[in-house]
């Protein structure tokens, strides 16, 4: 399709993830690489049935979550739009206006406690302050609810369908965690179940990377894939767990952490 870019083969269809083709699934919705929610509107694949994309909304919608206010600040457009954010309470929400080109902030003010300053006070509202020469304004307010391991199954799925068809035998454990034939309880070794996390640069398009060991570095204590993504304000980067090729890794004396921290 113009201007979309598929990964994998169109014909025949299978699902790496749960292995199964069309003759006992569907390949009917657009399965994004990249959630929708980064800005991804090009990146697609044709090796994701129906149903995996359906089981894996719920980690995107983890992960969407725990991008929290910086999602709707980015300003990238969503499915249909810059994703409106509302605070838990509800007393601080923020709208994309795409016809005037601005953020509608609405925010409900506190009762003043009475140990307030009331003329600092009056500077604030719930999760809302703006600066006195009015050149900044501070948003302070907690993320919508989300699961953690959830999050880090959002990634490691991108990371999964990035991976070279060589590559997929030596992360057969981590295909059944995705689609839970696995149980999260019996996993272990959770080492590498771990996002790091930075603020960046604002950009319109989603970047990823899928980083290899180089093989000089073969025997350094680290994994052999990371996974780096780069959307709106942020900069992520995970280790893809449960590679066989790792294994040898925890017969190590010692591992630090970070590993590797590229960003």
């Amino acid at each position: 399709k113009k201007g979309k870019i598929f990964l994998g083969n169109k014909e025949p269809k299978i699902c790496r993830f749960c292995n199964r083709d069309s003759s006992s699934t569907t390949f009917k919705m657009n399965a994004h690489v990249l959630p929708e929610f980064m800005g991804n509107k090009s990146l697609l694949s044709y090796y994701e049935c129906d149903q995996c994309n359906s089981h894996f909304s719920k980690y995107e919608t983890a992960l969407s979550n725990f991008g929290g206010i910086m999602n709707t600040l980015s300003l990238l457009q969503g499915k249909k739009s810059v994703p409106k954010f509302k605070s838990k309470d509800e007393r601080l929400q923020i709208k994309f206006n795409s016809q005037e080109n601005i953020l509608n902030v609405r925010a409900t003010a506190h009762n003043v406690p009475n140990d307030t300053d009331k003329r600092e006070w009056g500077k604030y509202v719930d999760g809302f302050k703006i600066s006195d020469d009015k050149k900044t304004i501070t948003f302070k307010t907690t993320k919508p609810s989300y699961i953690p391991r959830h999050v880090f199954k959002a990634f490691v799925k991108v990371g999964f369908g990035l991976l070279p068809i060589d590559s997929l035998p030596y992360y057969e454990k981590a295909r059944k965690w995705l689609i839970n034939e696995i149980d999260d309880e019996k996993i272990e070794n959770l080492s590498l179940f771990h996002v790091y996390r930075q603020y960046g640069k604002l950009l319109k398009k989603p970047v990823v990377y899928l980083a290899r060991k180089k093989k000089l570095y073969e025997r350094v204590p680290s994994p052999e894939n990371a996974l780096l993504i780069f959307y709106g304000l942020y900069k992520f980067q995970v280790f893809l767990p449960f590679n066989e090729n790792d294994e040898w890794l925890w017969n190590q004396d010692e591992i630090y952490l970070p590993i590797e921290n590229h960003l």
